[in-house]
């Protein structure tokens, strides 16, 4: 499932990767959200939820309800975050089964924030620096298929890096040059 905002505020999902897998609009109004990441089931309850940050710093959780719309409200889930320059999903990466979320602070410091799965976080931890001369970030789970969620980024030179996840939460210090074109990875 692959998730994306649209300019004019609109929430979409595509079911799979390819660009021919039809798109469906989810929500509407997202665009005084300035980031969004679905952690995948991030309260416990089966179904996928949104992460949502706000002008102030907000960070709010939209619980889905399985069939491709939302609950009722929303839970703020988090303040202060206006200081993260990229939020994403980190599926599962600190390997205790609840989803986690990454992010990356004005300094370039990358942090692990562990899902409690019940909707809530466990301590942050700091697994990363020097990441400001990243420009895109992701967390697409287990991408080189070693059972542990991986993390990809492009540096401000265009170059795709594969930094390979150990499983508890940090990086096997292997990393490794990509070649694949952004555009597949990051639509």
């Amino acid at each position: 499932m692959l998730m994306g905002r649209a300019t004019d505020g609109g929430l979409h999902v595509r079911a799979g990767w390819s660009r021919t897998t039809p798109v469906g609009q989810i929500g509407w109004g997202w665009d005084v959200m300035t980031a969004v990441a679905s952690p995948g089931d991030w309260n416990g309850d089966g179904a996928a939820d949104v992460l949502a940050r706000d002008s102030t710093g907000a960070l709010w959780m939209y619980k889905g309800n399985g069939h491709g719309g939302w609950l009722p409200g929303r839970t703020q889930v988090g303040w202060g975050w206006n200081v993260m320059t990229a939020i994403f999903s980190g599926h599962d990466f600190s390997g205790d089964g609840p989803s986690d979320v990454i992010a990356r602070d004005t300094n370039g410091q990358l942090w692990l924030y562990p899902g409690n799965g019940y909707g809530g976080w466990l301590d942050r931890i700091q697994i990363g620096w020097a990441w400001q001369g990243m420009d895109l970030i992701t967390a697409p789970g287990d991408y080189d298929n070693d059972g542990y969620g991986d993390v990809i980024a492009r540096d401000n030179t265009g170059t795709m890096w594969l930094y390979p996840g150990n499983g508890s939460g940090g990086f096997t210090g292997a990393r490794s040059v990509m070649d694949i074109p952004t555009p597949q990875l990051f639509g």
